[in-house]
């Protein structure tokens, strides 16, 4: 796009931070990499504005937006920006305005889903009643610290908000609801009537989450709730979903109050029916939506739903109707457990849809991480608690399977935790199944009798809490590792990783037998899931010693046999599934993501240090079998190209990953001429000494996929560029069919 002066027009981004725009079209890749594409548009006249309208003081409320996988809903204009599409236009216009309604169509044109929320409906607008909206109180759960703390045996609490104080800081609820003069209320009425419009496919929805429910392994939600909760979804959307929409704000505003003698089989009246709130709604679009996703993985299955709908396009729509869910929860300012729930689930459904390397994983990371602390869920709930028994199982659940999660994407990416271990003392769930409590004979005595005094169940078989417990227990001890990763300077490192390294091991000598990995179990009758799961928490156990003798390598300034055998001990591992061939959705999801996270670096370091040892004409360690890191990485780098789909969030990272291999192997295979010819034009000694300290060169900072194996570099440089690739900046978004 030209200005008015004929040069070309810099996006609004980048013309107001005063930086070089690339003017490509229709977003900047500064803009993209930043993850403000929906920020970034150009106009011909920056400067030149036309009045704005005289606007009342309160209406400053109404800029808030909504946030979608589809773009983001200005409050304030009722406007939505386009998502990144490709197109091959020569200028980007401003974001669409009112009345203009996208919709994705499949082939059956008959079957239409509304991508996002109409600018406006018929008649007029629906206000809450002002008594409907609960006073606003405090925010949530209180430390040993706080201003509330001293006041803890004080029957009347002053709070900043209101004289009244909730009952427990565990926080069943923290309430505040939306003022009825808030100028945000009927748009958000707008929002939730599209949102309840989707419920056109209820059917649909119902069979997905019946499906997520009887596959998913380590959902700490899943199976919380009965299928009878979701069934009465059923003909919302043929009725008033306007009135639907208000009945629904409404009750999202009140407090969930849990009653102490509350059955597990009885909780889910309390948010469906005449209960029904957003956050259920939003959960239950995210179970929804990870089902198909899953589904999606599948090559033998159909491109469509029953219906005839794209079924990318329709877990698009689940994933914003979810998102959608969320963003009418936070108009309040409360969560409850539902919400959390929701959040949780709608995490890995960000994953699924856009890459673990998304910035948007990352923020909904810390939305979730938020509701969790506020929640209290980070500590053992007091002897004088009230709450039942399986609403603090499912709190243990849900915090043990964030806590895992947390440290696996701050792993990936090397930023600190979000929940940080030191100040959480809550126990591990349960290693019991969730329809225990649903029986209507439950007896707190009868977990005495199938547990043993660590908490795992005496009769050895794998369910959702034994997977939740085995990861949290892993995951503690990868939060030690990353605090001497990340952290500064420390006295005693090498020390300190020794001891951690004991306790390691220790950790896992303790896990029960049947739960650890074994190779054999790929044939001895085991489903391909559970074998995969089995296979994924033994990574992860491999990936924190990997991770300790890293750090001893940097520390010592010197190479370790031991770094090579564990990252041996990985790739063999991990280099089982290019060899399964079953029909399992979850070894096609985590497929592109074990080869990416756990063999990469591992063969990354075998195989630099092979080519460096032929240069040098030394032998590896006898328990590596040069023929075997040949064979393995070769192996690897053919499975990273069709490890993940084209349209997957972590495609990109796997076809460069693989190009990287390549280069190397060809250096290992090469001729002996070649190899002298490189050994003496690149000087690999002094590239090896000036890096296996663990700070990286401008050289190899700099180095791309194509770079990394055309200089003499060594392992550690190798995962030193690993931990410093721009994962977000190299993830494409799932393209929008329409």
């Amino acid at each position: 796009m030209l200005r008015r002066n004929g040069t070309r027009s810099s996006c609004e981004p980048c013309r107001k931070a005063k930086v070089k725009c690339d003017h490509h079209a229709p977003f900047c890749q500064r803009c993209e990499a930043r993850g403000i594409s929906a920020s970034c548009v150009y106009h011909t006249a920056p400067l030149t504005r036309s009045p704005a309208p005289e606007v009342r003081r309160t209406h400053k409320l109404s800029t808030q937006q909504y946030q979608t996988c589809f773009g983001v809903m200005d409050l304030s204009g009722d406007r939505l920006s386009e998502p990144a599409l490709p197109s091959t236009q020569a200028s980007f216009t401003a974001p669409l305005a009112p009345p203009a309604m996208m919709q994705i169509y499949t082939d059956a044109a008959s079957n239409a889903i509304h991508s996002r929320p109409p600018s406006s409906f018929g008649g007029s607008d629906v206000e809450l009643n002002a008594q409907s909206a609960p006073k606003a109180a405090g925010s949530g759960y209180y430390g040993s610290t706080s201003y509330y703390s001293v006041f803890d045996r004080v029957d009347h609490v002053p709070t900043a908000t209101t004289d009244s104080q909730p009952s427990g800081p565990a926080g069943d609820t923290l309430s505040a609801g939306i003022r009825d003069d808030d100028p945000c209320v009927s748009r958000s009425l707008q929002l939730g009537s599209w949102i309840l419009q989707n419920l056109q496919h209820a059917s649909i929805i119902q069979s997905l989450v019946d499906m997520y429910i009887r596959t998913s392994q380590v959902s700490p939600t899943a199976t919380l709730i009965p299928l009878k909760a979701v069934e009465t979804l059923q003909h919302l959307a043929s009725g008033d979903v306007h009135a639907l929409a208000q009945k629904t704000t409404r009750n999202t505003q009140k407090p969930l109050q849990v009653p102490p003698e509350m059955h597990a089989s009885t909780f889910s009246t309390l948010f469906t029916g005449d209960n029904l709130r957003w956050e259920f709604l939003g959960l239950v679009f995210a179970w929804a939506g990870l089902s198909l996703s899953m589904s999606l993985l599948n090559e033998k299955g159909s491109a469509t739903t029953p219906d005839g709908i794209s079924k990318t396009s329709f877990a698009q729509l689940l994933t914003a109707c979810s998102d959608a869910c969320i963003t009418l929860c936070r108009q309040n300012a409360h969560t409850n457990d539902i919400l959390s729930w929701c959040l949780y689930e709608n995490l890995i459904l960000l994953t699924f849809q856009h890459g673990e390397a998304s910035h948007a994983s990352w923020q909904r990371l810390g939305d979730l991480s938020t509701d969790i602390l506020a929640l209290g869920l980070h500590k053992e709930p007091a002897a004088t608690s009230t709450s039942p028994i399986f609403l603090v199982q499912a709190r243990r659940k849900l915090f043990s399977a964030a806590f895992r999660v947390d440290k696996s994407i701050s792993t990936f990416f090397g930023r600190p935790p979000r929940i940080p271990g030191h100040y959480c003392d809550v126990g591990l769930p349960l290693d019991v199944d969730d329809k225990l409590f649903h029986q209507e004979n439950f007896c707190v005595d009868h977990l005495r009798s199938v547990l043993n005094m660590a908490g795992w169940n005496i009769d050895c078989k794998i369910r959702p809490a034994s997977w939740i417990r085995m990861r949290h227990t892993v995951g503690k001890v990868t939060e030690e590792i990353l605090e001497l990763s990340l952290g500064g300077a420390q006295d005693n490192l090498v020390y300190k990783v020794q001891d951690i390294l004991t306790r390691c091991n220790e950790t896992w000598n303790r896990i029960p037998s049947h739960l650890q990995y074994k190779h054999s179990c790929w044939n001895d009758g085991t489903p391909p899931g559970t074998c995969l799961m089995l296979l994924l928490v033994y990574l992860e156990h491999l990936q924190n010693e990997f991770q300790l003798q890293r750090l001893l390598c940097r520390q010592q300034r010197c190479a370790s046999d031991a770094l090579i055998n564990i990252s041996m001990r990985m790739l063999t591992a991990a280099m089982i599934l290019p060899s399964i061939q079953v029909d399992s959705v979850n070894i096609h999801r985590d497929r592109a993501w074990i080869l990416l996270y756990y063999a990469l670096p591992s063969a990354g370091v075998l195989a630099i240090d092979l080519r460096m040892r032929m240069q040098q004409g030394s032998n590896p360690p006898r328990s590596i079998s040069k023929s075997e890191v040949i064979r393995h990485t070769s192996v690897l780098a053919a499975s990273l190209q069709w490890a993940s789909e084209p349209s997957g969030g972590n495609h990109n990272l796997c076809a460069g990953a693989a190009k990287t291999l390549s280069r190397i192997l060809d250096e290992i295979l090469d001729s002996s001429g070649q190899r002298s010819e490189m050994s003496t034009s690149g000087d690999v000694s002094g590239t090896k000494s000036g890096t296996v300290s663990g700070n990286m060169s401008p050289m190899a900072m700099d180095m791309d996929y194509s770079m990394l194996a055309e200089h003499g570099v060594d392992s550690e440089t190798f995962l030193n560029w690993f931990d410093n690739l721009e994962w977000e900046t190299m993830h494409q978004p799932v393209p929008l069919q329409v």
